[in-house]
């Protein structure tokens, strides 16, 4: 007889196989975040739990505890068969911002691997805990603790009973910043950082507090405060000469001017990367009054506010430079007398306003609106990290507006929740985006199913709608707004949307003299129309002329059958041809009317730039659109963001 059989062994299911905490308070007890596992076993043997541990943290261990009284006693016995598991509950109290997680490990008999990933975020959005009495470890106390030689700072002791007689002796303690400062322009010839300096005098940086949670000792005292080197003025403490001592909470604001050079930022990480904190140094020189005071610090902190970034994504058949070339993110221009300019940043601009961006965004120029979207969801995640912000603006040209707003209405919720970089969109601004879809992409895609061009093409092509690509098939009047029915929008964002139109003195011609030349700035951005220009600039003005007049009287474009009767009836040959439908006398840029840039539900149109302030389809995306929106998103940052 032949006797087969299996040795018994446990099979171990861990529900849940990580826990995720999601947000929490830096340390304050009573917000911790609690996370608990199940162990069981569907094996045909048991397994013994003999010892846990939480290791490996990053960066620190004692972010994650076990639960007193939360979890089965050790040891514990998983029974087989799907019999009664081991629960263990985990509290969640942050240290420190930003990630923070752990490994919680389990010894078992028989021997199997139980490693469960435990990860949570810190935010320092309430304030710190009740700090601990004065002598613990986390104490920084500001005394000298040996006798000064003669003609030296006088000494502070913290023996029973405590004395200070004198200034004492100047002590040191790091402030970490780890919000980054700066912006994250790739792929344009070289732009400076915008400044702190600069940020300051905007109002885009600033006001800074340093806050110091401190405890007098001996009779009540003035101390001066340092930070980096540089003297941001006093404070005073009670004392605690009655045996009163008590930890209190001492504010110093510090000066405007003094914010560039006091305080140390990080610079804008890698993408996907948070910044690098910086350390700030914080000295203490006690008793400027020489009253014989002490002081005891258990902690102090920054708090700054700044604007949060613009990110910025472009339109059809562009790249994220173009911004920088039309000189809304940044540009350097010279400023001042003509017997004395100098180069500086271009006004209008957010480099000009020190306002942090990012245009590193390139994106499929040809592209459908939902593949754009899909892509975004991908990087924005990242470049917000890289500034260590949790609030963003979003600033977009053309079709851009389109891809960015499909984007958001699936993935703000997405984005949001995030453990990796959650964040909130709190601004999102348009800059002749066709909400309502334009002739333009109408005619392209009529001319895709017709046998007869009658109408402006060649211009057209010049101005970049020369291909029926997926990109044009969503820009269309039929297409476009049926795109924005199908995204609907979160609320809580403040929606923008501004359009334009070149001809600058309403004579119904675009022309380059003259001057203002009224189509510049789309000859930058289209080497065609550009190199068309450079052979017959009055013949460019004509072609150009001719697409804008097309956009002013058409609303949409058709295809239409024509019957041409032969010489021997009844015989017929039946063409199709593109056919502009009237509409009401439209201004646009170009390619994109004014109408369809600004109306759209849930997005607050801004008066159109017309006339003598008057922009093209590119350079509505410039330093004079700059200097109108620039203030709305620095009143959206105040109530929103990091200005609040």
């Amino acid at each position: 007889m032949k006797l087969s059989g299996e040795i018994a062994q446990p099979l171990i299911t861990v529900n849940p196989s990580s826990i995720q905490f999601g947000l929490a308070f830096i340390g304050d007890p009573s917000l911790g975040v609690d996370g608990s596992v199940e162990i069981t076993n569907i094996g045909s043997a048991d397994l013994v739990i003999t010892s846990k541990a939480i290791a490996n943290g990053i960066p620190s261990t004692s972010d994650f505890s076990f639960v007193p009284g939360g979890s089965s006693a050790l040891p514990c016995t998983v029974k087989a068969n799907s019999g009664p598991g081991c629960t263990f509950k985990i509290r969640f109290i942050p240290h420190g911002t930003g990630d923070r997680s752990a490994e919680l490990k389990f010894l078992t008999s028989p021997l199997w691997n139980l490693n469960i990933i435990l990860h949570g975020i810190g935010d320092l959005a309430l304030p710190l805990p009740t700090p601990p009495p004065i002598g613990a470890a986390t104490d920084v106390l500001f005394c000298s603790a040996v006798p000064p030689a003669a003609g030296a700072a006088p000494v502070c002791t913290t023996a029973a009973p405590q004395s200070c007689a004198g200034a004492g002796e100047l002590l040191l303690q790091t402030i970490p910043v780890t919000r980054a400062f700066g912006s994250n322009n790739p792929g344009v010839p070289f732009i400076p950082q915008p400044t702190v300096a600069t940020a300051v005098l905007s109002g885009t940086l600033g006001p800074a507090v340093l806050e110091i949670m401190a405890l007098g000792l001996g009779p009540p005292g003035t101390h001066s405060v340092i930070l980096n080197s540089k003297t941001i003025g006093t404070i005073t403490v009670p004392g605690s000469t009655l045996g009163n001592s008590q930890w209190g909470l001492a504010t110093i604001a510090i000066p405007p001017a003094l914010i560039p050079t006091a305080i140390f930022f990080p610079g804008v990480a890698p993408i996907g990367s948070a910044p690098t904190p910086l350390t700030n140094i914080l000295a203490i020189t006690p008793d400027a009054g020489n009253s014989g005071a002490c002081i005891a610090v258990a902690w102090a902190r920054l708090r700054i506010k700044a604007m949060s970034p613009v990110i910025m994504i472009h339109g059809m058949n562009s790249n994220g430079a173009f911004f920088s070339r039309q000189a809304i993110a940044g540009g350097v221009t010279l400023i001042g007398p003509p017997a004395a300019f100098t180069l500086g940043p271009t006004p209008g601009s957010f480099l000009a306003a020190g306002i942090p961006t990012d245009t590193s965004i390139n994106l499929p120029g040809t592209a459908s609106v939902a593949a754009n979207a899909a892509i975004l969801s991908t990087l924005i995640p990242g470049i917000v990290r890289s500034f260590g912000a949790s609030d963003v603006h979003i600033v977009a040209h053309d079709k851009g507006g389109l891809d960015a707003r499909a984007w958001l209405s699936v993935n703000a919720a997405i984005d949001k929740a995030r453990a990796v970089a959650p964040f909130s969109v709190i601004s999102f601004t348009t800059l002749s985006t066709p909400h309502q879809g334009t002739a333009a992409a109408d005619l392209q895609v009529a001319l895709a199913a017709s046998v007869l061009e009658v109408l402006p093409v060649a211009a057209l092509g010049a101005l970049g709608f020369s291909v029926v690509n997926p990109a044009v098939l969503d820009l269309t009047t039929f297409a476009a707004p049926g795109l924005a029915a199908m995204s609907p929008l979160p609320t809580g964002v403040d929606y923008r949307s501004v359009g334009g139109d070149p001809d600058r003195n309403f004579n119904g011609l675009i022309q380059s003299r003259p001057l203002p030349d009224e189509y510049i700035a789309e000859r930058i951005e289209q080497p065609t129309l550009a190199g068309m220009f450079a052979i017959n600039p009055p013949a460019t003005d004509v072609a150009v002329t001719s697409v804008y007049q097309f956009m002013f009287t058409t609303r949409t474009v058709v295809v239409t059958p024509v019957f041409i009767p032969i010489p021997v009836p009844p015989f017929f040959i039946e063409i199709t041809v593109p056919t502009p439908v009237p509409g009401i006398p439209s201004l646009n840029d170009l390619l994109v009317t004014t109408s369809s840039a600004l109306f759209s539900p849930s997005f607050s149109p801004l008066p159109a730039f017309v006339g003598a302030s008057g922009v093209d389809h590119a350079s509505v995306a410039g330093p004079r659109v700059g200097a109108a929106i620039i203030p709305l998103l620095v009143t959206t940052d105040t109530t929103k963001g990091g200005l609040r």
